[in-house]
């Protein structure tokens, strides 16, 4: 969990220093990134179980990642709204 959760906000390879320096642990590239495979698919599942609401409001937004060899991914969010309540639900990437 801790290695998918610092990928969240560095690069794989920034990730892999920060958790040397932090737990005086070897992690490779690698294994963070079928960590982050991992809980990523854990999530999805877990979201689709909920049960679905009704939204007033749908909200879509993109940005581009670090990919190998200096490709750009691009990664599209979509988003609910409640529109009397203010609540926002993830409804897919």
């Amino acid at each position: 969990m801790e290695c998918a959760e610092v990928a969240t906000y560095l690069t794989y390879h920034d990730s892999k220093t920060m958790i040397k320096n932090l737990t005086n642990t070897e992690v490779s590239k690698c294994r963070i990134h079928g960590c982050v495979q991992r809980v990523g698919a854990f999530m999805n599942q877990e979201r689709r179980k909920a049960p679905v609401q009704d939204q007033d409001l749908i909200l879509g937004d993109g940005t581009k990642c670090h990919g190998l060899g200096g490709k750009k991914n691009e990664i599209n969010v979509v988003l609910g709204k409640n529109q009397a309540t203010g609540e926002k639900s993830f409804l897919g990437v």
